[in-house]
């Protein structure tokens, strides 16, 4: 026999780890894929190291080994190492002008451009998947849920599906699992217990886990909700507009609109009226649709 609320315990604990550490990655995952953000980070935190095993070494080296007024000596190192320790986080802080000041002008400048074009190539070529050996998610699994519920035609009949409606409109009435392709089942399964953590810094994946956890709901509505705005506020910090077409983009903000804080609604207004000045490419009544088919009110 079981203890339900230790295992409910040894559950949540473990979800909240594992959740931790899809959210450092993803942090890591963005400063990567940041050409500014990412070539300084990367500088900076270069930079620190060096600096403090620089301080460490030297330390060690000053540091008299005799056993005469030892424990005065530790504090003085410990004190001095500290002060150090201030420096080299503002010598961090401004790298890029310690590396030049390091190296000389000229040759210091041309060393920054060149890291920073190298960086650039490196982190559009690798993703940082491979880098650190995320597991890596299967694309068709995604595009068969976005082709569920999205026609990618650019007629003007465009199609959702009325389950995707019912979400927008509030009616969150699971599906019979019959109802779905076979396929999906272990995968809606695995959405529900939080196990798709890989999906979550991709932006396709990121709507398509968004629309398994609103969508295609379960009994435990509150429990599932609940992670999926977590996965909602981090797809917004993803880079929508270059993954995803405005159609996608519109469901994101759609799912937004949802929101209890008003302020968050105002955002997502202003990101569905923006998106329809850029689709130009688009009739006007294709995009108007649309968004009156989700029953989104602007």
């Amino acid at each position: 026999m079981t203890n339900k609320p230790i295992d409910k315990i040894k559950h949540h604990t473990g979800q909240w780890s594992k959740g931790y550490k899809r959210r450092l990655l993803t942090e890591f995952h963005k400063l990567w894929r940041s050409k500014s953000s990412g070539f300084y980070g990367l500088g900076y935190i270069a930079t620190f190291i060096y600096f403090e095993v620089m301080a460490f070494f030297k330390e060690i080296i000053e540091f008299d080994f005799s056993f005469s007024g030892i424990i005065g000596q530790i504090i003085t190192q410990l004190i001095s190492f500290s002060i150090q320790t201030i420096i080299n986080t503002v010598q961090a802080i401004i790298w890029p002008f310690t590396f030049i000041h390091y190296m000389s002008a000229v040759p210091g400048f041309l060393l920054l451009a060149a890291g920073y074009f190298i960086h650039a190539w490196v982190s559009k070529k690798w993703d940082l998947d491979e880098l650190v050996r995320i597991k890596s998610v299967d694309m068709s699994e995604v595009e068969s849920v976005l082709n569920y519920c999205f026609n990618e035609s650019d007629s003007q009949d465009i199609k959702l599906t009325k389950t995707m409606q019912d979400a927008f409109n509030g009616k969150f009435n699971r599906i019979q699992p019959q109802a779905l392709p076979k396929e999906w089942q272990a995968l809606l399964e695995k959405a529900e217990n939080h196990q798709l953590e890989e999906w979550r810094h991709y932006p396709r994946a990121c709507l398509a886990l968004l629309l398994l956890l609103k969508v295609f709901t379960t009994e435990d509505n509150k429990f599932t909700n609940s992670y999926a705005d977590e996965v909602l506020k981090e797809a917004l910090h993803l880079e929508l507009e270059e993954e995803l077409h405005w159609k996608m983009q519109v469901v994101i903000y759609g799912f937004w609109l949802k929101s209890d804080q008003e302020k968050n609604k105002v955002k997502a207004q202003n990101k569905i009226r923006k998106l329809r000045k850029h689709c130009e490419k688009d009739p006007k009544n294709q995009f108007k649709y649309f968004v009156n088919t989700l029953n989104i009110a602007l």
